[in-house]
């Protein structure tokens, strides 16, 4: 999953919308549509605006971009205070990367604290750091 997919707002339902039951089912993980600007999505046909999730939190709840995520949808590299580490274990809530050339030292950290990279972030990093045979 590219780290733009693993970005994208995703809203989850708590529960149904006064009015519209059934039609958005409880539970469920809405992704904002491309087709649509970033700031709504839609219920029963009608556009609702993000910014507005916030007055009905016992309805609707935005993600952060690593919750209710398969543990093979999470990135294999993570951005932790401007360093890039390599993945070693992916756990529900945290992740376990492997020591970084740059200081030798290795991260374990909840996933809310890191962002997600990739491969060539990462081959990036090192270079900048001068940690590149």
């Amino acid at each position: 999953m590219s780290n733009e997919e693993l970005l994208k707002t995703r809203i989850k339902v708590l529960a149904d919308w006064p009015g519209v039951a059934g039609i958005v089912i409880p539970n469920t993980i809405v992704n904002v549509d491309d087709e649509f600007t970033e700031d709504m999505f839609w219920i029963g046909g009608e556009p609702f605006l993000i910014d507005k999730i916030r007055d009905y939190p016992y309805l609707f709840k935005e993600l952060e971009w690593w919750e209710n995520r398969e543990i093979n949808e999470l990135p294999d590299y993570v951005k932790y205070q401007n360093q890039i580490y390599k993945v070693k274990d992916k756990f529900n809530a945290s992740v376990r990367c492997e020591k970084h050339p740059y200081d030798n030292k290795g991260l374990d950290a909840d996933w809310g604290s890191c962002l997600p990279a990739t491969e060539k972030d990462y081959l990036s990093n090192l270079a900048q750091l001068g940690c590149l045979p």
